[in-house]
């Protein structure tokens, strides 16, 4: 019976497959099977999407959202996506570029009202730009990841992060334009406060109309607190002693620097408008012309939207939230693109490796 059902929903569904099932991929060491490999490292779940050809082609997933409960990853379990969040809000920024609401060039304290950058040495003859924000190459005062706050704690808002009286410091510019990118969470949550100052809307409002419907992201959320369905499918996140995290996962306020809770497929949706824009073709997120734009290295390594990652045009990004890691690589001119999440902490080279077999297995980049 079990097998029927399979051919079934293979006859019904060519391209996409959804799974909880064994799947061998390619390493330097030969054929590894995942399973396995989830057991040798103790990582509880995983959830894949693969883009090949412009379309949707794979999503699986393997092993536990919940081992205290037994609940297995599905495809539309929930897992914290950190600093891969900063995608949609450079998308929102640039949607309202195009709208002629924000210019690339301008000093941001012209579109901050509700808080303003503190003007230093470094800001009286070179003001920082929203380009300089979606670049990351301004130096602010802590070059890290929020720390996130547990649950059941009070949490500040966005004002009084920007002001330091959460559990980081207020945000200070501390030195002028690098020339190494400045990885630090404060130019999101910069751009989080310019965008609800620019409309006049909450943050999670601006996201979830400007990127979350129009890219067809049905099971994601940009909410600093779960509602109850949305917890019912989250992933509970492990540190990297196998330790869950308190309460299940951490919370974070700076929702345009790691706010994300995400699917593989709902993300993979998302860098599908990328890749059909980028290759000319009206989509639901950006024109052409500025997805190419923000797709092109324009700084070292960075474009206004990701990384730019080796000589070709691939781009990617990653994210490292307190119990979690994602990663996700893209090629918009070979039209593919692999989409990681897992629900334990710093696991970068279990998913670099995946990411690698995953792209040889299903001869993406040749």
């Amino acid at each position: 019976m079990y097998n029927k059902i399979i051919l079934f929903l293979a006859l019904i569904s060519p391209f996409t497959i959804f799974a909880q099932m064994d799947f061998s991929y390619p390493t330097a060491d030969g054929e590894v099977e995942i399973n396995q490999r989830m057991q040798e490292l103790g990582i509880p779940g995983v959830s894949i999407a693969v883009i090949k050809d412009g379309q949707i082609h794979t999503v699986m997933q393997w092993g536990q959202a919940n081992p205290n409960t037994g609940a297995t990853v599905q495809a539309t379990t929930l897992f914290q996506a950190g600093s891969m969040t900063a995608g949609l809000t450079g998308i929102a920024v640039l949607k309202a570029v195009e709208e002629g609401k924000i210019d690339l060039q301008t000093d941001i304290n012209q579109y901050l009202t509700s808080w303003k950058l503190p003007e230093n040495k470094y800001t009286k003859n070179d003001p920082v730009t929203v380009l300089d924000l979606l670049l990351k190459r301004r130096g602010f005062t802590q070059n890290q990841k929020p720390k996130g706050y547990a649950q059941g704690t009070a949490l500040p808002s966005l004002l009084e992060v920007l002001n330091g009286l959460g559990n980081t410091k207020a945000v200070k510019l501390r030195s002028g334009t690098h020339q190494q990118e400045n990885y630090s969470f404060e130019t999101e949550v910069i751009l989080q406060q310019l965008l609800e100052d620019v409309y006049n809307q909450k943050f999670q409002e601006i996201i979830q109309t400007q990127v979350m419907i129009p890219a067809g992201m049905k099971n994601s959320s940009i909410q600093v607190l779960l509602d109850e369905e949305a917890k019912s499918r989250a992933a509970i996140g492990f540190d990297e002693a196998n330790k869950m995290i308190p309460g299940g996962w951490n919370i974070y306020p700076e929702s345009a620097s790691a706010g994300l809770w995400t699917t593989a497929e709902d993300y993979a949706k998302m860098i599908q408008q990328l890749l059909l824009a980028y290759q000319g073709k009206e989509g639901q997120l950006l024109s052409p012309a500025m997805a190419k734009q923000a797709l092109t290295k324009a700084h070292n390594s960075k474009a206004m939207l990701y990384n730019n990652w080796g000589p070709e045009a691939n781009f990617g990004y990653g994210g490292a939230p307190m119990g979690y890691y994602a990663t996700f690589e893209a090629n918009p001119e070979q039209d593919w693109a692999v989409v990681i999440l897992c629900n334990k902490f710093l696991q970068w080279r279990f998913v670099n490796e995946l990411r690698a077999g995953l792209k040889t297995k299903f001869e993406l980049g040749k």
